[in-house]
């Protein structure tokens, strides 16, 4: 079976894969099951629809390989950061927090520890300059007031690839916790969490994943940090959610503590069928494919700098100043699905796309490039 039958991607030449991914045929067989489980079972549907959850789990972990223990689902990238950030300030109190993060992180990251800064003392960094200069990130996290640090392991508006190792590395060398959002890179590339050094990593399922939106995940060992309590605790925060005395919580011994209130299935049980599909192709098999087609629509332009080794999933091309409208209505005349951000032209060359989009698209868009 090619890659693309198992999804069911809107008509045109699809390239928003960094936005929303094409939705899977299992995805939508999920959406399916959920509905007749709640039709034919009502309140009583609830074992079945938290087998949706821990499908959800187990396939994440084999994708990433890391223990199912150490996911919890969460509603968003942001919420999950929320969650482990407000535990990990109670956990290590100190009276000023310095959170560090490059000036590119997706802006919703930023807005984390504004809404944290006056209850914990934090205040955001934004490192400046080249994504993995270790000089520039060393100066910002050798401060003394350094308290943890956000790495974005592939930036939504530049497409750049971050060395997470190396500065993930750092970070353990200075004492300094740190995070990774792999929103912009699970599914595209291949990411194994025994490589990294990091204490906690959040992402989203609604991209590469092509999960669809609600589903985000926070993914943390609680084995060593038993102290690590969120400000944000519910019902399905207790190691048994079914206990029901207000005046008792035991925490989850693992991820879940994290979880909160009654949790939204159906993202999860989508996600976890789609995530299934992408572990049967493969991420390998997805990088090696999305690779090819970048090198070979860049092939076909005279002019580019872009280094396919130093970017994620995502193209993010230059487009001319005073063509940026009219590059964008050409696009769109001819049923090619993308975006401009910034005057940079996005486009993901996933499972759905094929050699003939690939030189389509270089052909449409040469007139518009820088």
């Amino acid at each position: 079976m090619r890659f693309q039958d198992h999804f069911s991607s809107p008509s045109g030449i699809y390239l928003l894969s960094h936005s929303v991914g094409p939705m899977t045929r299992a995805g939508l067989s999920a959406n399916q099951a959920f509905l007749k489980s709640w039709t034919e079972y009502g309140g009583d549907a609830w074992p079945e629809w938290l087998n949706f959850i821990d499908r959800f789990r187990l396939q994440l972990s084999l994708l990433l390989n890391c223990n199912k223990s150490y996911i919890c689902p969460q509603p968003s990238v942001s919420m999950a950061f929320t969650q482990w950030l407000s535990a990990a300030c109670k956990s290590k109190p100190k009276k000023n927090k310095r959170v560090v993060m490059h000036q590119d992180a997706f802006p919703s990251m930023g807005f984390v520890v504004q809404g944290l800064a006056a209850t914990y003392n934090l205040q955001l960094v934004l490192v400046k300059g080249p994504l993995n200069d270790t000089d520039v990130w060393q100066k910002e996290l050798e401060h003394p007031y350094t308290f943890c640090c956000l790495l974005t392991h592939v930036h939504s508006m530049t497409g750049e690839l971050c060395d997470v190792s190396r500065l993930s590395e750092l970070c353990q060398e200075l004492g300094i916790m740190s995070v990774v959002d792999i929103a912009q890179s699970v599914g595209i590339i291949d990411i194994d969490l025994d490589n990294w050094c990091v204490d906690a990593v959040v992402g989203s399922s609604v991209k590469w994943l092509s999960g669809g939106p609600g589903a985000g995940f926070l993914i943390t060992d609680v084995t060593d940090q038993v102290n690590l309590f969120p400000d944000h605790i519910g019902w399905f925060s207790h190691q048994n959610p079914f206990e029901f005395d207000i005046l008792h919580f035991d925490a989850a011994p693992d991820a879940l503590r994290f979880w909160g209130g009654t949790p939204d299935v159906l993202p999860f049980a989508i996600a976890g069928a789609s995530i299934s599909i992408i572990n049967a192709i493969g991420v390998n098999n997805l990088a090696t494919k999305n690779k090819t087609f970048q090198a070979m629509f860049l092939n076909q332009l005279s002019n580019s700098k872009i280094d396919v080794n130093a970017i994620g999933g995502t193209i993010c091309l230059p487009i001319k100043d005073e063509k940026t409208q009219a590059c964008e209505q050409f696009l769109k005349d001819n049923r090619v699905r993308f975006d401009i951000r910034d005057a940079k032209l996005r486009l993901s060359f996933g499972a759905v796309c094929s050699t003939k989009d690939v030189l389509l698209v270089a052909d449409l868009v040469t007139p518009y490039c820088k």
